[in-house]
């Protein structure tokens, strides 16, 4: 299949909550029910929505999420992606053949509201219209990147002791899983038994990506990352984009050093999240190092920052100083870690790149003059800058 989501939003239009047979929401979802068959494809374009952020990929993505059930034996049926007026929202809803009919909420964690208002009401009022029918009800949120909200939903679900099972999944789960029961490694009745239990579903996934051999680190990545002590500050190379028509310089200044928030732009696919405590190098293609701060605490409301959906990561920053006009050369050891994670300014998602401390102490020590990489490439002689004029604390 090498139609793209794009490919798809085209041909489709607007998706929106506009009803009829030939609205651009019911084409969509029609291309989807003939054509996404397997968990790989469905898999593939998820992973493309992720990639891209806007308001139309996170619907694409709750439908694609909401057609991974079928994957895992449910009956599946799309939902709406506005709330409306005087009636029960869910982003989708399955059924299964042992009577149980899930509502399914998909969140980003970084918009996660605290507590789990919407997902208890939709499944309580699922519950209240067919328990004389002997269906029981649960409700299902699939967060799509699980860092800090997600516990925040966990410790709602446990505060809101709701009468009917409530349980979250890491949406990297939910794929798992759909992997597992297409290689006949599960069956449809363990995934009720754990959703109808309310089961911790990300520790049962654990344990099946251990047994499968799957939780070693993504290639190029550094081996011990995922071993370090949570405790122990980690220190990382952020590249810096354009945000809309303002330049990676601008954004640093305004964003950054100004209003000390910074968005991180990573993979969703690789395991690297920040913490506070850990430091941040800026890093612009093309120029180098212009900067470095310290991760403080995560932001908890996203209004702060425009489209705050499209950034994997937002952060508060402390100790924040800025060298735009003076960048510096990576390292021949940091380019080549920038070159393995794919580093390039035709990238959506730029990575983060972990460094060791010895090397981040390198990059932002002011005494040290370096030439930038523009001038290396040219095989100019280096014009060592003027570090201590240049940088200042925003």
């Amino acid at each position: 299949m090498s139609v793209t989501v794009d490919d798809l939003l085209n041909l489709a239009g607007r998706l929106d909550d506009e009803p009829g047979f030939d609205s651009p929401r019911e084409r969509f979802r029609r291309f989807l029910v003939a054509h996404v068959t397997t968990p790989a494809l469905a898999r593939m374009l998820i992973e493309q929505c992720q990639h891209a952020p806007s308001e139309q990929h996170h619907r694409a993505l709750q439908d694609l999420v909401v057609l991974t059930g079928r994957f895992l034996g449910f009956d599946t049926a799309f939902g709406t992606y506005a709330p409306l007026a005087g009636a029960v929202r869910y982003d989708g809803q399955w059924q299964s053949r042992t009577r149980l009919h899930i509502v399914v909420e998909v969140r980003w964690d970084h918009l996660i509201a605290p507590g789990v208002e919407s997902l208890l009401r939709s499944a309580s009022a699922l519950a209240a219209t067919s328990a004389g029918h002997g269906i029981r009800a649960a409700g299902l949120c699939v967060v799509v990147q699980p860092h800090g909200g997600r516990n925040r939903i966990d410790d709602a679900i446990a505060a809101a002791h709701a009468a009917v099972p409530l349980s979250t999944i890491a949406l990297h789960s939910l794929l798992l899983l759909a992997d597992t029961i297409s290689a006949g490694g599960a069956l449809h009745d363990d995934i009720v038994r754990m959703i109808d239990s309310s089961m911790p579903i990300d520790f049962v996934v654990g344990m099946i990506e251990k047994a499968q051999g799957k939780t070693s680190p993504v290639p190029g990545e550094p081996a011990a990352a995922a071993r370090v002590d949570v405790d122990t500050p980690r220190y990382w190379i952020t590249s810096v984009g354009p945000d809309h028509a303002t330049r990676p310089e601008e954004f640093l200044e305004l964003v950054v050093g100004r209003r000390q928030i910074y968005g991180i732009v990573g993979s969703p696919a690789s395991p690297h999240i920040v913490k506070r405590g850990d430091g941040l190098c800026f890093y612009i293609n093309g120029r180098g190092i212009v900067g470095h701060a310290t991760v403080g605490s995560l932001v908890e409301n996203a209004n702060v920052i425009r489209d705050a959906h499209r950034f994997r990561q937002l952060v508060h920053v402390d100790d924040v100083t800025l060298h735009t006009s003076d960048p510096y050369a990576l390292d021949p050891e940091s380019q080549l870690l920038m070159q393995n994670a794919g580093n390039s300014p035709s990238r959506v998602t730029q990575p983060l790149v972990e460094i060791p401390r010895e090397i981040f102490r390198a990059l932002t020590n002011p005494d040290k003059p370096v030439a930038t990489e523009d001038a290396a490439a040219k095989d100019a002689p280096p014009k060592p800058p003027t570090i201590g004029a240049s940088r200042r604390r925003r």
